[in-house]
């Protein structure tokens, strides 16, 4: 029978595994059935098995592997519902394939309630309007869509810093203020976005074979106006929006990384309660 597992917590945070075969290798292996790329996982963390609609859980990490907060010494039962804890910000919940249908259902009816009452208050004000940046950064995303975001820019700053063009730290940095942002911790992630901003407002941007590009840093190559300098291209690499930017030039993938980077510092702002 068909499984799932979900990821609470972490870079992974969201991604939903469909398990089709009898077993499911758990870590940050390339041959994992549920490839995580969370540095707290090991390697090959765990591994699930299902036989006759009854499923079991084994360590395979010296780090250990815990069911209802207990470390499992030994392959151990578990139940559809039940979430095995890999790290203390990484977890993973077993479904079947009757409760994810449910909690479709359910997400169904949440998202169109919250719709309707969008609806309402239009109706009844006429337009939503705010202001300062909140008006400038309108958010343009779901949850799901900021991490494939993230996870295409990555890949752009490893090559940037692997080619000299950023600091050697930076994709740890950048890792670092992305866990930050999804812990809830408001304080350090600010921190770090706006010191990630100074970073790309300083840093002569790569030119390629752009002429244009030459003396110009990250920040001036990306513009000045969210809604159509940045925007439109976060939305594409999401996923959010239709369109490949596979072979594009640097300036979109610099767009890109610094409406993501600018928008989260924002953010984070607005968490701590910061105009």
């Amino acid at each position: 029978m068909a499984f799932y597992l979900t990821v609470i917590g972490g870079v992974d945070d969201g991604k939903v595994f469909e398990i089709d075969g009898p077993s499911a290798l758990v870590g940050r292996s390339g041959s994992a059935d549920v490839k995580l790329n969370d540095e707290s996982v090991s390697w090959e963390h765990a591994k699930l098995t299902e036989e006759d609609g009854r499923f079991t859980v084994e360590n395979l990490s010296a780090l250990g592997t815990k069911v209802k907060g207990l470390k499992i010494p030994k392959p151990t039962k578990i139940a559809p519902g039940d979430e095995i804890e890999l790290s203390q910000r990484c977890k993973v919940r077993l479904d079947v394939r009757a409760v994810a249908a449910a909690e479709s259902s359910s997400n169904t009816t949440l998202l169109l309630a919250g719709l309707l009452i969008v609806v309402l208050l239009v109706a009844g004000f006429g337009v939503l309007t705010t202001s300062g940046p909140a008006q400038a950064y309108e958010a343009p995303m779901t949850s799901t869509h900021w991490r494939n975001a993230y996870t295409t820019l990555s890949e752009n700053i490893d090559e940037w810093s692997a080619g000299g063009v950023l600091p050697p730290d930076t994709p740890s940095f950048f890792r670092d203020a992305w866990l930050d942002d999804l812990s809830g911790n408001t304080e350090e992630a600010g921190r770090k976005w706006d010191q990630f901003a100074h970073l790309l407002r300083t840093t002569p941007a790569p030119t390629g074979d752009d002429p244009r590009l030459e003396n110009q840093t990250f920040a001036s190559v990306a513009g000045k106006n969210w809604s159509t300098d940045q925007k439109p291209i976060l939305r594409q690499i999401s996923g959010r929006d239709p369109g490949d930017l596979s072979t594009s030039g640097p300036v979109a993938r610099i767009k890109a990384l610094w409406g993501f980077v600018t928008y989260r510092q924002w953010q984070a702002k607005q968490g701590q309660g910061e105009e």
